[in-house]
């Protein structure tokens, strides 16, 4: 048996076993994504669902975060742990985003 025999046989047994992952997050774009990836580094991603939840029913664009105040922000994600880290580590990513070309991959 070849590498790439053994190799696609243990993905198909772990496939068996596992099922297909899934991602803990709740997010419908890939910039909701990249939001709730970054709180999630400060707390649970069963408590970062819950705040962008609502957050996202509101704000889900970088334009939209670029248009609102810190103040606005912070009141979404006062209940996650450390709330202005969290908006420090958004901001520059908000920042890229919006001066990005949309058709360009956004790396980190």
């Amino acid at each position: 048996m070849t590498k790439k025999e053994k190799v696609k046989k243990i993905l198909v047994e772990l496939e068996k076993k596992f099922g297909t992952p899934k991602c803990a997050l709740d997010f419908k774009t890939p910039f909701e994504l990249l939001v709730a990836v970054i709180l999630s580094a400060q707390c649970t991603d069963k408590r970062v669902n819950i705040v962008t939840e609502e957050m996202f029913k509101h704000v889900n664009t970088p334009e939209d975060f670029a248009n609102m105040e810190l103040e606005e922000i912070e009141n979404y994600i006062n209940s996650l742990t450390a709330s202005l880290n969290c908006f420090s580590l958004i901001s520059p990513v908000l920042n890229f985003s919006l001066n990005s070309s949309i058709l360009e991959p956004v790396t980190l």
